[in-house]
């Protein structure tokens, strides 16, 4: 097994630590104010879809503190080990039932996304979408908790499991032996088969609603709607999947580095803590891509400082005339007198 190993801050928990109380920082304001767009400042005509993003809105927010602050993972690839430095721990929190909280938030973020897809294309499709919605969500959940169940039944007894780590990893350094560490699998080929298989399903049904509603859209629209609405439907589905896609290809990489790892045994630490650290911008990621791409929410951000300015502006205006037209009237009368 190929062990890159140096006295550098990047390979340290601290290092880690400290990216993760950043990002935290600017996360928690985006995960509010998305909250807050999504429960007031949902128009009429998203409605239909206001509780499904909600639902995915959540659980993003709780997958992302989760990682960021409540747990915040100190992986060690290319072994499926690891220790929690997050509030968790210092709680007295063990780290299975941490580990069992991510893997729940990761379920729920999971089915939210194939819900979201659903209703899009019950909407544009004119079908009747709340059970079908019921059914993909039930689905998801199910296959997915049996399908983690699976991967997490193969823990192995920590008294043999630890050891055999630090003889893979022979370059790990004292103050990661003195941590707690816990191995999730002992084969790394198993946790990849389980991971491979979430996400072959999410992309099997990522593209099937994508291009079964866009099919739709292009060839079997409802000729009764006007343009302007078919114009709203269109131009929300591809928000909807815009917002979707963004978050999902900025963990590409570091999971990328993740499978590289794995396959090739090869141990860089540092790279690991940017991994886990490039994975915990996910959240600050969906929720600015929520802000943003929804016309309604980034009326609600910029507009409202614009707003002020066109009634102060008219304010002026308006005394300006009202001025003028007084100097006007005054000028009149002493011109009669």
């Amino acid at each position: 097994m190929s062990c890159s190993m140096f006295s550098s801050y990047l390979y340290t928990p601290e290092f880690l630590e400290i990216g993760f109380h950043i990002t935290s920082i600017v996360s928690i304001p985006c995960h509010i104010m998305a909250l807050y767009c999504v429960i007031f400042k949902t128009p009429v005509k998203m409605e239909s879809v206001k509780m499904t993003m909600l639902s995915l809105c959540i659980w993003t927010i709780i997958l992302d503190l989760q990682i960021t602050v409540l747990s915040a993972p100190f992986v060690m690839f290319p072994v499926i080990a690891g220790f929690p430095i997050g509030y968790l721990t210092f709680l007295g929190i063990s780290t299975p039932i941490q580990t069992g909280i991510t893997v729940l938030a990761l379920v729920g973020c999971i089915t939210s996304i194939g819900c979201l897809l659903a209703n899009r294309y019950c909407q544009i499709t004119s079908k009747e979408s709340k059970y079908q919605q019921v059914y993909l969500y039930c689905f998801n959940l199910i296959f997915t908790i049996l399908l983690l169940i699976y991967c997490m039944s193969g823990v192995p007894d920590q008294v043999f499991a630890v050891p055999l780590v630090y003889k893979q990893l022979p370059c790990v350094p004292d103050y990661v032996r003195n941590r707690a560490v816990f191995v999730i699998h002992s084969d790394p080929a198993i946790i990849g088969i389980c991971i491979g298989t979430l996400v072959l399903l999410f992309i099997i049904e990522y593209f099937y609603f994508l291009t079964a509603t866009m099919y739709h859209i292009k060839y079997k629209f409802n000729p009764s709607l006007s343009k302007r609405t078919k114009s709203l439907q269109k131009s929300f589905f591809y928000s909807i999947s815009l917002q979707i896609l963004i978050p999902i290809c900025i963990i590409c990489v570091p999971w990328g580095y993740a499978v590289y790892s794995c396959l090739l045994k090869y141990y860089n630490q540092a790279f690991n803590n940017l991994l886990t650290m490039d994975i915990g911008l996910h959240g600050i990621i969906s929720s600015l891509s929520l802000l943003f791409i929804h016309k309604p929410y980034r009326e609600t951000i910029f507009c409202n400082k614009t707003k002020k300015v066109s009634e102060s502006t008219l304010y002026a205006g308006s005394n300006m005339i009202f001025r003028r037209n007084n100097l006007i009237v005054g000028h009149s009368s002493i011109s009669h007198k």
